[in-house]
């Protein structure tokens, strides 16, 4: 067998190999041994077939598939004995390749097209990035605390009925007269004045706890709603529009928080915060955890964006266009495979970037399959019990159910890529020299706004 390597375009080779039938006699005469003593063919019995018998009912077979076998291995052998580093897969050259007879044949001749991975060598020591250091704006604090006033309220239990309160209701079927009916359809109606109809707040507005009155929801609130309100059944359909006698049972309201311990307990539990000076600063702190964490994310898309720029490295286009092709098993044009281009080329880029990294700092950005598997088991720990450690035996039955997820190649891949982003972040963290700049809040904004366009822009394209 011989391989012979002949550069063609930039950044592409044409490697011919040369395969004789001697090269492959061997290998088909042991696959057929191998036939032989398994056979199981009527009127001998097992392992006493004649060899020839074997040979010509699956020779031509075994033949074809050691063939095949024998280029691959053959082909890749050579790549790394070599360490040729090439772009996506060797593709065959269907034009010089020959139509192979195997009867006749004394030798096959196979040529194939690689593409040349460029060299990248990051040394991100070299790199000086800006840094921004968030500063917070007392208008963003304030917001925040408004934020949490509003969202989590006070709930108090007053006497009169206001137009935003909620409600619970006793019903009881009336007749038309507003006397109870005897054996009625009874429940309890869960009424929220905000979301009702004006005529309802109208009713109910100003009437006192325990207050007792006739209701027509229907009439209140129309079909669906009074349905819905009463929880009708398809059997209880009929009910919607009869009159209730409706009794008050209880008033809620919410209203706004006053800022006091119990309140800073309820937003940062076991934090022992007493005094809003200490609140505001744990709030403060919060948010700059948020906008530090943005910043990371602006470092690592500028260092990338850096990497990128400064390779400056050349990739075989015709190539690639061809690798697409093949790779989507023909069902895309020429076209659409240079309108996918630059996409593919920056992937390819960073796959390089990534490659360089592992070399040059090793152990950084690894990501091994115990490690997806417990990201997978970290976030049940964290639906269940917020990171706490789970009994052995529950934590042993999660087991089956990181299998099935895991059992998922596009859901590992996702995980993986999470992984290694979050790992190369930190790199850049450590390695990369940072300078720092004092930003507002406001201005990040701005900055982290018009990244995210120009990646929008870049998955349009």
């Amino acid at each position: 067998m011989q391989i012979v390597q002949e550069k063609t375009n930039a950044g592409t080779v044409l490697l011919e190999l040369l395969i004789t039938r001697e090269d492959l006699i061997p290998k088909v005469d042991k696959v057929l041994r191998d036939y032989q003593r398994k056979a199981n063919i009527p009127g001998f019995r097992p392992g006493k077939v004649p060899f020839g018998m074997v040979k010509k009912m699956y020779g031509d077979v075994a033949m074809v598939d050691e063939l095949n076998k024998y280029v691959s291995e053959s082909l890749n052998n050579y790549l790394v004995e070599n360490k040729i580093n090439i772009i996506g897969y060797p593709l065959p050259d269907m034009d010089k390749t020959k139509k192979i007879d195997l009867l006749n044949d004394t030798e096959y001749r196979f040529f194939f097209e690689i593409g040349l991975s460029p060299e990248v060598d990051v040394k991100l020591e070299q790199l000086h990035e800006t840094y921004y250091v968030p500063k917070v704006e007392e208008q963003e604090v304030q917001e925040a605390i408004d934020q949490m006033l509003a969202e989590n309220p006070d709930i108090i239990y007053p006497k009169t009925v206001e137009k935003e309160d909620q409600l619970e209701l006793l019903v009881t079927q009336a007749d038309a007269e507003g006397n109870e009916v005897e054996y009625g359809f009874e429940t309890v109606v869960t009424l929220f004045l905000s979301d009702a109809s004006e005529a309802t707040k109208t009713l109910f507005e100003n009437k006192l706890l325990g207050d007792e009155f006739i209701v027509n929801f229907e009439q209140l609130e129309g079909t669906d709603k009074a349905k819905e309100l009463l929880e009708l059944n398809e059997d209880q359909a009929g009910l919607v529009s009869a009159n209730f006698n409706t009794i008050i049972d209880e008033i809620s309201r919410e209203v706004k928080p006053i800022l006091n311990e119990d309140f800073y307990e309820r937003m940062y539990p076991n934090a022992g915060i007493i005094t809003e000076e200490d609140f505001r600063a744990n709030v403060i702190e919060e948010i700059e955890r948020h906008w530090n964490a943005q910043c990371e994310i602006i470092l690592f898309n500028s260092v990338i964006d850096r990497l990128i720029n400064k390779s400056q490295i050349e990739l075989p286009d015709a190539f690639m266009k061809k690798w697409m092709i093949d790779r989507a098993d023909g069902k895309i044009t020429e076209e659409e495979a240079e309108a996918e281009l630059e996409k593919t080329r920056t992937a390819f880029h960073l796959q390089l970037i990534e490659q360089s990294l592992k070399t040059n700092y090793p152990d950084t950005i690894d990501v091994s399959s115990q490690e997806i598997r417990n990201f997978v088991r970290a976030y049940f720990h964290y639906q269940f019990v917020g990171m706490a450690e789970l009994p052995k035996e529950v934590d042993d039955r999660l087991d089956p159910i990181i299998d099935k997820i895991l059992s998922d190649e596009n859901e590992v891949f996702r995980i993986e890529r999470d992984l290694t982003e979050k790992k190369m972040k930190k790199l850049f963290n450590e390695k990369v020299t940072k300078v720092e700049e004092i930003i507002s809040t406001s201005e990040l904004k701005k900055i982290i706004e018009k990244q995210n366009q120009i990646q929008e822009e870049t998955i349009d394209e």
